[in-house]
This record gives structure tokens, sequence and C-alpha cells, in this order.
């Protein structure tokens, strides 16, 4: 399964279908016995006959906003999150949802323009942090000899960022109509933190690299070649 979906990746049009089901969600309401390692978990998916891929946790490197002290809260399944920035605090509310064993964002930290700013004053703190290569190596080499492969992330490409992590939907496009400047200025800082992680990873050259944006069309169509394209061209050229 491993050569298969390696070589479907790199553009082989007869690799043959490969199954690489995201199985997390599933094992979190059946957790199995014994330890969750890296071994357990592909030996799992192999028993299965899927090939073992979205095991997440271990990353490359990842932007970290210096300088910003972070309390979370929990209670009554809400967590509550406060990023307290140089211009002010920044505050997201989680909610846990039992039936399904997920959670929703029932607050995002960016409803306007202020907190925009305070966002982009996090940002101009922040930098990437490049995580030691051993954690990366020796899960790539268990995950072969199940035949798996380790998702590999890159940091969330800017608009991504914005919609996904930290405004919404909604937040967001109203943003991108009535505050096109301050959005633009959040862009630029994020993509020099995506550059640099494109080029941390770039650097160990693994084979297949995720780009966590999950990109919908209904979403991200109008804002693609204006806010986009030019970060996706620079990361698929470099990677």
């Amino acid at each position: 399964m491993r050569e298969r979906f390696l070589a479907a990746m790199s553009g082989q049009a007869d690799a043959g279908l490969v199954f690489v089901p995201d199985l997390s969600y599933w094992l979190t309401t059946h957790p199995q016995p014994g330890p969750d390692t890296d071994e357990t978990y592909a030996q799992f998916h192999r028993h299965l006959g899927v090939m073992a891929y979205y095991r997440y946790g271990v990353c490359l490197c990842w932007p970290q906003l210096r300088g910003v002290e972070i309390n979370t809260e929990s209670a009554h399944g809400v967590t509550l999150t406060t990023w307290h920035t140089p211009r002010g605090p920044l505050h997201k509310q989680v909610t846990s949802l039992p039936g399904s064993h997920t959670e929703a964002v029932t607050r995002y930290p960016v409803q306007n323009r202020t907190d925009l700013e305070r966002l982009i004053a996090a940002y101009e703190l922040a930098e990437v942090v490049s995580a030691p290569r051993e954690p990366y190596e020796q899960r790539m080499d268990v995950m072969r000899e199940h035949d798996g492969y380790p998702i590999v992330p890159l940091p969330r490409s800017p608009v991504p960022a914005l919609i996904t992590d930290w405004a919404g939907v909604m937040n967001a496009v109203l943003l991108m109509e009535d505050a096109p400047d301050l959005c633009r200025e959040f862009f630029s800082l994020a993509e020099a933190l995506c550059r640099q992680a494109v080029e941390i990873v770039a650097d160990v050259a693994p084979p297949v690299v995720h780009v966590c944006d999950n990109l919908a069309s209904d979403i991200y169509t109008p804002y693609y070649e204006s806010l986009m394209a030019p970060y996706y061209r620079f990361a698929l050229e470099r990677l």
C-alpha cells in the first residue's frame, strides 16, 4: 500500500487504488487496548487492510506566538481560550459535542476589526519553531515497517488560517470586504511564516507533504487567484 500510495502521489496513473481513511474520530470513541503508540496505530490499520496515514502530533515545524500569554479554562463541556496580545485579548469558545465525540467553535477569536488588529499584533511577534528531527524519523521508520506513511503537515496557509483558525467563514468574509488592508497585513505576516516552514520541510525533503488547508470551492474560489495562488505556487515549486 505504501508503495502504491507514493507512486500515485508522484503522478503514476496506474499505481492502483489505496484506501487511506482518517480513523482518528473512530479511535477517539473506540480506544484500543494497551498503549497508543505509532506501532499499535499502524498495526490497527494493517489489520483492517487500509493504509495508516492520519497519525497527528509530530511536526517538523510550526508557527509560535512569542510574547503572547495563552490561558485555557474548561468547565461543563465548554473550553475558553484567551490570547493576551500586545493590543488586547482575543477570546475563543469551543463546545464539546458528546454525541459525535467532536467539538465545535462557538465563538471565534476574531469577530471584528479591533480583534483583527490584535491578531496582527500577535503575528508581528510570531516565529517558526523547528522541531527535532528524531521523532519524525522514528515515526517514519515505524510506519514504513507496517506499510504506512505518517502525515507530514505544513502550517495552515494565510487565508485558510484566518477562516478556519481565527475568524470563521462569516467573520472572515465580512472582514475581507470591510477591512481589506488589515486582512492583507495579516496575510503578509502569516505568509512569511508559512514560507519559512516550507523551507524547513523542503530541506528535509519527505516524499509527501500534507497542506492542511481543507480547501472548499464554495468558500475559497473568489479569493484564490488574488490572495492564495502566489503562495501555493511558491510552496509547490519549492517542494
